[in-house]
């Protein structure tokens, strides 16, 4: 595993490296959106204590156009944590989707997509579940959408 190296650039590079144990490296940046504050803050902490940079942001704030953009700006995964309603899920979805700058940001829903939701994520987890099997899953989204990046390249 190599120390200190970006997870861009070792998305740039091609790595399929797990990132996890590796303190000497920057974090990627992660976007947990919860609609349970003690769901969100436990899943925030699950990230960070495996290197992530997490951001823990209420779906409510997020229904904010300005407060979604900055939380955006530098947003390499979303996470949804499960229990959201349905209603502000699929609103928040579906503007992420619309919006041109936002809609390459991978989203990942645990848990699975509520009944009688319009928008589906992009990528699903069962949770609760292993943070291992978390991390595993972020890194194998990180690891195809650099494949995607380099398909778009070419």
């Amino acid at each position: 595993m190599s120390v200190g190296v970006d997870p861009r650039e070792r998305l740039r590079q091609g790595s399929d490296e797990k990132m996890v144990g590796n303190p000497g490296r920057r974090p990627a940046e992660i976007a947990v959106i919860y609609g349970d504050p003690v769901v969100g803050q436990t899943l925030a902490l699950l990230l960070a204590g495996a290197g992530y940079q997490v951001s823990e942001v209420s779906l409510v704030s997020v229904q904010d156009r300005a407060r979604m953009e900055r939380m955006l700006e530098s947003v390499l995964v979303i996470v949804l944590a499960p229990g959201l309603e349905v209603g502000l899920r699929d609103t928040f979805l579906g503007s992420l989707k619309r919006e041109e700058r936002f809609s390459h940001i991978p989203v990942l829903e645990l848990g699975t997509q509520p009944e009688g939701a319009r928008y589906s994520a992009d990528y699903t987890s069962m949770w609760p579940g292993r943070t291992e099997d978390l991390v595993r899953r972020i890194e194998k989204i990180f690891l195809e959408q650099r494949r995607g990046f380099n398909m778009n390249q070419a």
